[in-house]
């Protein structure tokens, strides 16, 4: 049988007042339909803590091939562990951090439902106050019109800089109306 069907047949019963009692699977899949069950219920964001990043990557790919979590509404983040010293901070340095920018602002999301995905060590890493992250996030949409002036200032309160060669993140350019940004949550430049 299918852990989506699974969910849904235990879910049922929950939701009728049936008391239910499931055997058979291993503990892993046991804790899954536990969570489901609760992903269900909540409008809230589940974060699971695992010992280290090999669990996490186990339990991340069994999450990315089974659809059930979708169909509950639920997206699959990972937050890493982000490495400041020693060799580790040289791999994957770029893919990390916007790994951990995305889940970040996933955090402050309200509106999503999300399973976040993280090691103790990932998450006792200091980053800033929710506050000061959502003040510094900027969201543009297509069509959306912003003075090119305005945009600029808004980047110049961010912490972003002026210059005149866009290289390094948190730069920006501005030369005769268009604005050229290197945004820390990407990897190249935008226009």
């Amino acid at each position: 049988m299918a852990l989506s069907n699974l969910v849904e047949q235990i879910s049922g019963a929950l939701d009728s007042g049936v008391r239910v009692q499931v055997q058979g699977p291993d503990i892993a899949h046991m804790k899954l339909i536990l969570l489901a069950l609760q992903a269900r219920q909540s409008s809230q964001k589940l974060v699971l803590v695992f010992a280290d990043s090999k669990e996490l990557q186990s339990w991340a790919q069994f999450f990315s091939s089974n659809s059930w979590l979708s169909k509950l509404g639920y997206e699959s983040v990972i937050l890493p562990y982000f490495s400041s010293y020693g060799n580790e901070r040289y791999v994957n340095r770029a893919s990390l951090k916007l790994q951990r920018m995305a889940a970040l602002a996933e955090v402050t999301d309200t509106q999503s439902k999300s399973i976040i995905l993280t090691t103790l060590p990932a998450l006792a890493q200091m980053t800033m106050k929710r506050q000061d992250f959502e003040q510094n996030t900027l969201e543009l949409l297509c069509h959306q019109e912003l003075s090119p002036d305005e945009l600029a200032n808004s980047l110049e309160g961010m912490g972003y800089r002026r210059v005149q060669s866009l290289d390094e993140e948190g730069s920006f350019v501005l030369r005769g109306g268009i604005l050229d940004v290197f945004a820390v949550n990407r990897l190249d430049p935008l226009r």
